[in-house]
């Protein structure tokens, strides 16, 4: 008996059960749903079942590092719901959808905006190039014509620079 709670004693193999079913269901839930929030659900209710286990393990045999563990795999999860719900709220303002199959996005143009306005991946870097260096060139302190040339190789103690030439 792994827990005496009210004068309910609950056997360490049911408990165990419990556990295996409940990541049982996690698991079948991941393979079948194909939404976003389900599967997030699904692996929080794996991740759920394995701190119980812990639980069950570390009150079999007395000991704290059971909960310890769970202590870890909560941090995990709430770790696992921020970055996940992070992502579905990316997802839905610029795809505008949370089901899986809608995200793969190998093979299909790019759906989120480039920096230049359009829609699709950006240029190559070969593509606009000389026109992007010299809109930044124009926007830098180098606007009065004078462009950054590396200096000669200092000597020994000296400091290494650039000069304006």
């Amino acid at each position: 008996m792994i827990a005496e709670t009210a004068g309910i004693d609950i056997p360490t193999q049911a408990a165990l059960a419990l556990c295996a079913t409940l990541f049982a269901l996690g698991w079948v839930a991941l393979l079948l749903r194909r939404g976003l929030l389900f599967v997030l659900m699904a692996l929080e209710i794996m991740l759920n079942s394995a701190g119980l286990a812990f639980i069950v393990a570390g009150a079999r045999w007395q000991q704290a590092d059971g909960q310890v563990l769970y202590i870890l795999v909560l941090t995990l999860a709430a770790a696992e719901v921020a970055v996940g719900l992070a992502l579905a709220m990316q997802l839905a303002r610029h795809i505008r959808t949370l089901e899986l199959p809608a995200l793969n996005l190998l093979g299909r143009p790019n759906p989120f905006p480039s920096p230049a306005g359009g829609r699709g991946w950006p240029e190559r870097p070969g593509e606009g190039a000389p026109q992007a260096r010299a809109e930044r060139a124009a926007h830098s302190g180098a606007a009065s014509g004078a462009a950054l040339s590396p200096a000669p190789l200092p000597q020994a103690g000296e400091g290494i620079g650039f000069e304006r030439s």
